[in-house]
């Protein structure tokens, strides 16, 4: 989707117009790519995706984790899977995305990579993944920045959304990371949110 032309605002928009509940949070994720400049720019996932049950992969890989919903009797089973081959996607989500990063599963945290020595080199993205592990994204894992993450309760009843904002952008947290530009006071890294989470 052209992502100017047809923005958030306008999306939420649309989707609340269909009277099948107002939309409550939107963010840019999981995560993506795109392609061109500007007002042309194209927005594509980075992974295959589920919408109403049916599978788009666009012959593109996966990475990390699955983060999506199916619903059983009208009522929402939240779940994430690592690296779901096409037919779990279709068969374990109505609704899902790719690429996520799972910081705690069935209650117990998922190792996170330690923050790298000076000099250490970085790997090459994306990183390989498995189960045991949130999905390492070098530079993103440690800079301080705004975050998004969810949550929920083991009986779906419950379902938590947690918005951090810095006041500075990513690409100056960034540049802070690699020690071009001066340290970062606020925002938070992947830990900061996993140590939220267990509390």
């Amino acid at each position: 989707m052209t992502y100017w032309a047809q923005g958030v605002g306008q999306v939420a928009r649309r989707l609340n117009r269909q009277r099948r509940g107002n939309v409550i949070a939107a963010w840019n994720g999981l995560f993506f790519n795109f392609t061109g400049q500007g007002p042309t720019a194209t927005a594509s996932h980075l992974t295959p995706i589920a919408l109403h049950g049916k599978v788009y992969d666009w012959n593109i890989g996966n990475y990390r984790w699955t983060f999506g919903v199916q619903y059983r009797n009208g009522k929402p089973c939240f779940k994430t899977l690592h690296l779901p081959d096409h037919a779990a996607l279709a068969r374990e989500f109505d609704f899902a995305a790719g690429a996520a990063q799972c910081l705690i599963r069935e209650g117990r945290p998922l190792r996170v990579q330690p923050y790298p020595h000076p000099g250490d080199a970085l790997p090459h993205r994306p990183v390989r993944s498995n189960p045991d592990e949130a999905g390492y994204i070098p530079i993103v894992d440690h800079m301080k920045t705004s975050r998004t993450s969810m949550g929920w309760t083991r009986d779906n009843r419950r379902f938590y959304l947690l918005f951090v904002r810095a006041t500075h952008t990513e690409t100056e947290s960034g540049l802070a990371f690699k020690g071009r530009a001066a340290p970062i006071t606020d925002g938070w890294a992947l830990t900061d949110e996993q140590r939220f989470w267990q509390a």
